[in-house]
């Protein structure tokens, strides 16, 4: 496989929300993680930090929609920590008795318009998602509101900007945010409703650009954590993301205030 096909891969693997981040044979771990989708730039980062700061095994982590992961740990599935914007779902795993102490907030994200540099024009206003004088019409992705955090706070945002009713026909739902903002990139729709931290990641800031949806147009989507076992190696990772000064200058980065 050539160089840029293995690129590409990784990209849409990535933006997919489908790779696993596993460790050599002979460096294995039991520590594996669960996290949303919205948080593979921000938690590639912090683990690469806390790799080199820690001289610890790089714990495996899964990628994917909050509810998917949250329904694999209700059935037994071997997580040590869960990380997700859906605090509903972690609260639901403490009444079950699938947590091991209360979960932590770590930062909350921002909602944006992302704009694809080649397939959408720039906007002056919100208003010209839905400007029906435009002879071209273009697709605005979001994550599903019936199960996606960052779904919810889309339509919250356009519903607030008094644009949910003419944005509708134009809407393609996703599953989950990452793959909204990876409808955005391949082109398949001009604009994405999606969470700042994947819109100032390298992958979307070559493919366009975006601008942030003012906070008061929907409710705040706040990331929190939950240690799931008694795992040593859990409660390691789990002090380094909440208290490391390597972890709050990723957060700054990706902008979880």
């Amino acid at each position: 496989m050539s160089k840029v096909c293995f690129l590409l891969a990784l990209v849409l693997s990535l933006l997919n929300g489908s790779l696993a981040f596993a460790v050599d044979d002979k460096n294995a771990t039991t520590l594996r993680v669960a996290a949303a989708s919205s948080l593979q730039f921000v938690l590639n980062d912090i683990v690469d930090a806390y790799v080199e700061q820690t001289d610890n095994v790089a714990p495996q982590i899964v990628y994917g929609s909050s509810g998917n992961l949250f329904r694999q740990i209700m059935q037994g599935a071997p997580f040590d920590v869960f990380l997700s914007a859906d605090i509903e779902l972690i609260e639901k795993l403490q009444i079950a008795g699938k947590t091991q102490a209360p979960a932590v907030e770590f930062g909350a994200d921002q909602l944006v318009l992302f704009v694809n540099k080649d397939s959408a024009p720039s906007l002056e206003d919100f208003s010209a998602l839905v400007d029906e004088t435009d002879s071209k019409v273009f697709k605005i992705a979001i994550a599903n509101p019936q199960h996606a955090p960052f779904g919810r706070a889309a339509q919250q945002a356009l519903e607030s900007l008094q644009l949910w009713k003419k944005a509708l026909p134009r809407l393609v739902f996703a599953e989950k945010v990452s793959q909204a903002a990876q409808f955005a990139v391949s082109g398949a729709t001009g604009f994405a409703v999606i969470s700042r931290s994947l819109a100032v990641s390298p992958v979307l800031a070559e493919a366009g650009s975006f601008t942030l949806i003012p906070t008061q147009h929907y409710q705040p989507v706040v990331q929190s954590m939950v240690l799931v076992t008694s795992n040593g190696s859990a409660h390691t990772l789990f002090d380094f993301i909440r208290e490391s000064g390597a972890a709050a200058r990723v957060f700054e980065k990706f902008g979880l205030q």
